[in-house]
C-alpha cells in the first residue's frame, strides 16, 4: 500500500532526473561546439570562411544535437551586445577587418524535445550555446 502511494512520486523524480540529464548533455554539446567553432574561426583565419565556421559548428555538435545552418550565428565585436553579423556572405572571413579588441561570437540555438513527460517542462526546451574567441590572428 505504501509503495502504491509513493510510486508516482518516485517515478516522477526518476523521469525528471533522466530528462534533466539528457537536456544537460545536449546543452554541454552545444556549448562545446560553439566554443570549437569560434576557435576555428580565429585560428589561421586567413583560410577560414563563414561557411567553414558554420560547418565546424554543425559537425562538432553531432551526435547529441542535430543542427541546421540557420541555428548558427557568427558575430564580431568588442562585446556581445555590440557585436554585428560577421558573415554577410558564406565566403566572408569572420575576422577580416577586425579591430584589436574584437571577438568572434558563435551562438548555437537548438529546440530540444523533452522525451519524457514531466509536468511544467512543456514539449520543447530552447538551449543556447555560445563560444567567444578574440580575433588576434587577423
Amino acid at each position: 500500500m505504501e509503495f502504491a502511494l509513493l510510486a508516482p512520486v518516485l517515478f516522477l523524480l526518476l523521469f525528471g532526473i533522466i530528462v534533466f540529464g539528457l537536456l544537460f548533455a545536449q546543452n554541454l554539446a552545444l556549448s562545446n561546439a560553439a566554443r570549437q567553432a569560434s576557435r576555428y574561426a580565429v585560428v589561421n583565419n586567413s583560410n577560414r570562411t563563414c561557411s567553414d565556421v558554420v560547418s565546424q559548428a554543425l559537425d562538432s555538435a553531432q551526435p547529441l544535437v542535430t543542427l541546421t545552418a540557420g541555428a548558427v550565428t557568427v558575430t564580431r565585436g568588442a562585446t556581445s551586445s555590440a557585436a554585428t553579423n560577421a558573415c554577410g556572405t558564406s565566403t566572408a572571413k569572420p575576422c577580416t577587418g577586425s579591430q584589436p579588441t574584437d571577438n568572434i561570437y558563435v551562438t548555437l540555438t537548438y529546440d530540444a524535445n523533452v522525451l519524457l513527460p514531466v509536468p511544467g517542462m512543456g514539449n520543447t526546451k530552447r538551449l543556447i550555446g555560445q563560444g567567444v574567441f578574440r580575433c588576434e590572428f587577423s
